[in-house]
Order: structure tokens, then C-alpha cells, then sequence
């Protein structure tokens, strides 16, 4: 017994250790942003972002990821359908994280930043504390708070008022619903369902910072912005392009189809009562139920989440 408290407590004095040792990065090291494409998951189909660091003679090549979220959290439909779900800070080896983006056919670009070794410190310093248990959770918000933007806000916390937002970095700025729209087609049900969530509100125009809740605009503005009046980041390096795949037709299954089918069969049904003197009492309470439970779904989306824009 004595044996085991001891072990016990060199263990625990080992792990306390361990934490309290600060990593420090040597002169090869280097810290990139990397930016995937769109998935076919309704999760993933804005695309990702995250943040790669790595350093050879420390053995570090790991990517902070701030898009995780655990399918096990009691109540997981509910939450996320009302904007409520807890998205996590993960770190995970960056070749598995790649191979996972390459199994998916997603492409990757990765965008090296021109730091200082001291900056990268500081960049480093600030996701090894911001992945400690108690820092690494936060509330998901679809429009503000995402992977994508994330990447600002990290690196606003780490440098301040020596990083330089580019206002200038778009051509054209467009409404939340147009951004939307370049990711998911207008006849999907995702699309169908983010109309009825997020109504009219999303046909206000984005500002050039609101564009970067999507991870693509994000890495147009790193493109453009600086720190200490210097280029924030280098070239965009392609890491893995999408294969060719073959397209297939998806209007048998878009919500388009399916309406035109409900409303064509409830007008047949309603000609041959017209025309035979009857009436269907079950296609009157299917109408009437179908349009109550949509109501109150969307009074649900619109006054019971947080979804906002």
C-alpha cells in the first residue's frame, strides 16, 4: 500500500510537472494557417480553418482546431439546432489531421506566417494556454464565433493593435444569405432549413470582417493584412488538391421535388373530391398539421435559439 502511494505521488508530481514546463520554440520553427475546402457533411460544408504549428527539433507538427464538437453531449440535436452546442479547442498531429481532409477529398492550402521568433513564441504560448482544460470550450455562434474567425481573434489577442485589418481586401461585399449560398445551393434541405432558421435577417450586407466567418475569406484576408506594418503572411502553398469526382443528379432528392410531389397529389385528391361530391377528412387535418408543426417549428428557430446575423 505504502508502495502505491508513493508511485502515486511521483506520478502526480511527474504530470504537474510536465504542465508547468514551457515548450520553448527553436529558430526552425514556423507557424501557418490552414484552410480547407467544403465537405459534404452539414457540418463541414462551409469548409475549415486552423492553425498549424510546427517545429522539427522540439518533434512538434500539430494543428489547434478550434471546429471540434462531441457527438455524445447529452440533448446534441437539440443544442445544435438552437446555436447552444459548446465547440472545443482540440490539437491533434497534423499528418492524421491532413490524411483525414485527403480520405474526404477536401482540398488544403496552408499559409505561413512571416514571424519573428518571438512572435511565434507568443502565438505558441497563447494556444497551449487558450487548450488548457478549463480555457478550451466556447459557445459556437455560426456567424461570429467559428473556426474561421477563430483565427482573427487569436491572433488580434496574441499582437494587438500591430496587426492590420485590410478593409479594403474585397471587390464586392455581399449579404450573409448570398455568402451562404455560395456554399450551399438554394434547392438543398440545408439551404431550405437555414432560410427558415435565420429568415430575412441574413439579407443584410456583411461587412469585410463579417465575411470571414467562412474559412475561405478568412485566408483572402491574410493575404492582404500585416503586422507591424509587414506582411502577415506569405504565398498560399497548396497541400492536397481535390480529385475529380463524378457529379450525380440530387433533384430526386431536393426539397424542391418533394413539395412539387405533396402539392401535385393534394391536387389530384381535391379535383377527384370536386368531381365525386366527397371529401377526404385526413387530407384536411394532413394540411392543417403540416402547417401548424412548420409554424411552430419556426417560431421555435426564430424566438428559442441563438441563432443570429
Amino acid at each position: 500500500m505504502l508502495l502505491k502511494k508513493i508511485l502515486f505521488i511521483l506520478l502526480f508530481t511527474i504530470c504537474i510537472w510536465g504542465y508547468s514546463q514551457k515548450v520553448e520554440l527553436s529558430p526552425l520553427s514556423k507557424i501557418s494557417i490552414i484552410t480547407c475546402g467544403p465537405g459534404n457533411e452539414m457540418y463541414s460544408v462551409f469548409g475549415h480553418s486552423a492553425i498549424r504549428v510546427k517545429d522539427p527539433s522540439q518533434g512538434i507538427n500539430v494543428v489547434y482546431n478550434y471546429g471540434t464538437f462531441d457527438f455524445t453531449t447529452p440533448n446534441f440535436t437539440l443544442k445544435f439546432a438552437r446555436g447552444k452546442l459548446d465547440y472545443t479547442l482540440a490539437k491533434q498531429s497534423f499528418p492524421y489531421f491532413l490524411l483525414q481532409y485527403e480520405e474526404e477529398n477536401r482540398w488544403v492550402k496552408s499559409q505561413a506566417l512571416e514571424l519573428t521568433l518571438t512572435e511565434r513564441q507568443a502565438l505558441f504560448d497563447f494556444l497551449e494556454t487558450n487548450y488548457l482544460p478549463e480555457n478550451r470550450d466556447y459557445k459556437y455562434d455560426f456567424f461570429y464565433d467559428n473556426c474561421a474567425t477563430k483565427i482573427w481573434d487569436v491572433l488580434k489577442e496574441t499582437y494587438g493593435n500591430k496587426l492590420d485589418f485590410d478593409e479594403q481586401y474585397l471587390d464586392e461585399l455581399f449579404t450573409h444569405r448570398q455568402l451562404i449560398r455560395q456554399n450551399v445551393p438554394i434547392n438543398t434541405w440545408l439551404g431550405f432549413g437555414i432560410d427558415l432558421a435565420l429568415g430575412s435577417v441574413i439579407d443584410d450586407k456583411a461587412t469585410a470582417k463579417e465575411h470571414m466567418f467562412l474559412p475561405l475569406y478568412t485566408m483572402f484576408q491574410l493575404e492582404r493584412a500585416q503586422l507591424s506594418s509587414k506582411p502577415l503572411a506569405s504565398s498560399t502553398e497548396s497541400l492536397f488538391e481535390t480529385r475529380q469526382e463524378e457529379k450525380f443528379n440530387r433533384f430526386l432528392l431536393s426539397p424542391a421535388f418533394w413539395l412539387m410531389v405533396f402539392f401535385l397529389a393534394v391536387l389530384v385528391m381535391t379535383y377527384l373530391d370536386f368531381k365525386n361530391n366527397t371529401r377526404r377528412k385526413w387530407l384536411d387535418f394532413l394540411l392543417f398539421f403540416v402547417t401548424g408543426v412548420t409554424g411552430l417549428f419556426i417560431i421555435f428557430l426564430w424566438f428559442f435559439t441563438d441563432h443570429t446575423a
